[in-house]
């Protein structure tokens, strides 16, 4: 699987330029007037402080890497796939 071959705007990758020189890469999955989350590839969450932010922008490509696609059983793929392509609000059915 190609992980990067459809990826719902809703699933794109956030990438974060802090004002220290770092870059972090997730998932967008909380912001409030204070900071904004972002689940990485491993499951960890970073919550950077937007006194932090330098620049934000997206990507449209997946978090999950190619190699990571190999480990899952088909039928669970084939699952996480649909749900990766589906819109925001639907049941990917």
């Amino acid at each position: 699987m190609i992980p990067n071959r459809a990826v719902a705007s809703a699933h794109e990758t956030t990438v974060i330029a802090k004002t220290d020189g770092t870059t972090l890469r997730g998932l967008g999955i909380r912001e409030d007037a204070q900071a904004v989350s972002l689940s990485g590839p491993e499951g960890t969450v970073a919550d950077v402080p937007k006194a932090q932010i330098k620049a934000r922008t997206k990507e449209k490509i997946s978090i999950m890497s190619e190699e990571m696609a190999d480990t899952i059983p088909r039928d669970q793929l084939r699952n996480l796939a649909e749900f990766l392509t589906a819109s925001p609000g639907s049941s990917g059915k």
